[in-house]
Order: C-alpha cells, then sequence, then structure tokens
C-alpha cells in the first residue's frame, strides 16, 4: 500500500493497528521530520482506502522508518498483569516465611 501527507506519495507502506495505536513502516519514510495534515491511505491499485487525521491521537512518534499515531500518553507504564501480580505475592510470602528455594 502507499500513503500519501501533503500531495507527497510514501510507497510500499505497511500499516499495523491496535487499539490505541496506528503505525505505518516503510523504507520511504525515512528522513520524515513532521506530519502536517491527513495521511491518505491508498491500495497498491491506487483506491484511497482511509484517510486518518493525526489530531484525532494524543501523540504522533516519528522514528526512522515509521509513523506511530498513538492514544498512550508518554512514559505509561500498563499494570501488571495478573500472573506478574500472583508471582509477586509468592515472592513476599516466600520472603516473609523465610523460604528459599
Amino acid at each position: 500500500m502507499k500513503i500519501k501527507i501533503n500531495d507527497i506519495e510514501y510507497l510500499n507502506i505497511k500499516r499495523l493497528k491496535s487499539e490505541k495505536t496506528m503505525t505505518f513502516i516503510g523504507d520511504s519514510l525515512r528522513g520524515l521530520e513532521s506530519v502536517d495534515g491527513v495521511i491518505s491511505v491508498y491500495a497498491d491499485n491506487g483506491f484511497l482506502m482511509q484517510e486518518v487525521d493525526p489530531n484525532a491521537y494524543l501523540r504522533t512518534v516519528l522514528n526512522v522508518n515509521s509513523i506511530q499515531l498513538t492514544n498512550v500518553p508518554e512514559n505509561y507504564t500498563p499494570a501488571p498483569t495478573i500472573e506478574a501480580r500472583v508471582a509477586n505475592l509468592e515472592q513476599t510470602a516466600d520472603a516473609l516465611l523465610g523460604v528459599s528455594e
């Protein structure tokens, strides 16, 4: 697929999408310094599939070969999983009871 930002086409782009993040990846994005305006997403045959407004997302993160639009706050640390919490409780109980492996 390809994307177009301000009438500039970027070819051979892959799109990854999750609940809170959309990421565009491709070598043609190398050197992109900012994203101003709507990102138009096209199929390889030129069919417009979607228009994405970066302003609809909390943050835009530009890396070497990618544009990430995300609603995840900067420096966000997700809550530990249930498994991690149980393991932590087991370690704490073992330490309090003096149990060692």
